[in-house]
Formats: structure tokens, C-alpha cells, sequence
């Protein structure tokens, strides 16, 4: 009795192949850029899912579609280990299952210590302050903010409240 259990696990519990980090079922057919065809019908393929991702922290699982009939979720790499951002694995209408790995996009990084203009800057008393170059004066601000300089107008200061939420001041 034993033994039949041992034999009688799945096919897919130790094989899967390497695509741009993401692991994926051994025996998936590369149909298209970033795109498979999984060997197994999608209750197959949702139980390796689960076996292969199970921390649903750092792959956390969320439906595309929800419509009777359709059946659609998206994985996503939370943890940035590799070059995929998330895959889409879906069922169509012949009950043929699809993985779509979405591959990261470059990411436009600016230099270590750089600073983006609309970035907010930390000043001592623990305010953020944020200024944004306007064309038109809002009503009123530059009268409120003595610190305003022409060309630039104040928005506000975001404080941070008692329960940890931001609300401009």
C-alpha cells in the first residue's frame, strides 16, 4: 500500500524548467515570445502553481477575471528574484492552459543619492515639504507661505498623524 502511494505522486512535483527566473512546468511548449502552453488542464496546473509558489506573500495570487466560466490569475513576483515581473496563467475555451511570463521592465534608475525634483525632502523638525514649479499661482498660497519665491508656489506640509496616515497641513 505503501508503495503505491510513493508511485502514485504526480509528474510534476520535481520537474520544471528555468524561463527569465520563473520557474515553470518541465514539459510546457514555448508557443510565443514569454508564452507556454502547460502540459496539464488547469486544476493540474493550479495544484503545481500552489506546490511551486506556496508563500502567498511573496508570490501572491490575484484573479484577472471574475466571470463565470473564465478562469484567470496572475502571479506575481513580489520577492524581485530574477528577470519576471509576474505571470498570467488562463484557460481557454478548448480547456488548453497558457503561461504568460511578463518580463521585467528596465527601469529608468536614477544614480545612488540622486534626487527626484518632485521627491520629497525630510527637514529637521520631521515635516516633509514638496515644491512643484506652477505657471499659475493657486489662490491665496503665495500669501499663506512667506517662504514662497516667485516662479515656485508651495503646495503645503505633509505632517505625519497619529496613526502613521500623511495629510497636508
Amino acid at each position: 500500500m505503501i508503495l503505491v502511494g510513493v508511485f502514485a505522486t504526480p509528474a510534476y512535483a520535481a520537474e520544471y524548467q528555468i524561463y527569465l527566473g520563473a520557474t515553470l512546468p518541465k514539459w510546457a511548449k514555448k508557443i510565443g515570445e514569454h508564452r507556454f502552453r502547460s502540459p496539464w488542464d488547469w486544476h493540474t496546473t493550479m495544484r503545481w502553481v500552489r506546490k511551486t509558489y506556496p508563500n502567498r506573500v511573496e508570490y501572491p495570487r490575484i484573479r484577472i477575471v471574475n466571470q463565470p466560466g473564465i478562469k484567470a490569475i496572475h502571479l506575481k513576483n513580489a520577492r524581485r528574484h530574477g528577470d519576471w515581473e509576474g505571470m498570467n496563467i488562463y484557460e481557454l475555451e478548448g480547456g488548453e492552459v497558457r503561461i504568460y511570463v511578463l518580463p521585467r521592465q528596465a527601469s529608468n534608475a536614477s544614480p545612488k543619492g540622486a534626487r527626484s525634483a518632485l521627491m520629497p525632502r525630510r527637514h529637521p523638525a520631521g515635516t516633509t515639504r514638496r515644491l512643484e514649479a506652477r505657471t499659475t499661482p493657486r489662490p491665496g498660497v503665495a500669501e499663506r507661505d512667506s517662504r514662497a519665491r516667485p516662479g515656485v508656489f508651495c503646495r503645503g506640509t505633509l505632517r505625519q498623524g497619529t496613526l502613521g496616515s500623511w495629510g497636508i497641513v
